[in-house]
């Protein structure tokens, strides 16, 4: 059950990434990092980067063990970050007829809905980890 739900998810979110690209020779950055929540590894989610100013739809990345990777056009970005509390969600289930489990989110609103966490992407490999915990805001280390 709980293993029917996140493959659905990591195949859309794999999906969205894929409509990414995978080369950089139309201008585009490969974007990689870290998501770490309370000093622990994010082990399955997704990063949604959505472009400042609107205009260009968001793009996303899938999050496995605590890393994520992307292919952006340089600019602006609102990060909002989204995973699963699998520890919350029950064991899976070999019956697949039985209901998905009910999504527990890991991460706080000031991680997704709430988000304020900004990147900028510029020319050439970009590096951004993402880290915090409970009852903080999130932080983005950048290496340049």
């Amino acid at each position: 059950m709980m293993i029917r739900c996140l493959g659905l998810f990591g195949l859309l979110t794999g999906i969205a990434v894929a409509g990414t690209g995978c080369g950089a020779s139309d201008g585009r950055v490969e974007v990689s990092g870290e998501v770490a929540f309370d000093g622990q590894p994010v082990q399955a989610g997704m990063v949604s980067f959505e472009p400042s100013g609107g205009g260009a739809p968001p793009q996303s990345a899938t999050i496995e063990n605590g890393k994520y990777q992307a292919v952006l056009e340089p600019g602006q970005y609102l990060v909002r970050i989204t995973a699963a509390d699998l520890a919350k969600m029950g064991p899976p289930s070999d019956d697949i007829h039985a209901p998905a489990p009910a999504f527990v989110p890991l991460l706080p609103p000031p991680w997704n809905e709430q988000s304020q966490l900004t990147v900028e992407i510029k020319p050439g490999a970009t590096t951004h980890h993402f880290r915090g915990a409970k009852g903080q805001a999130p932080k983005v280390e950048s290496d340049a």
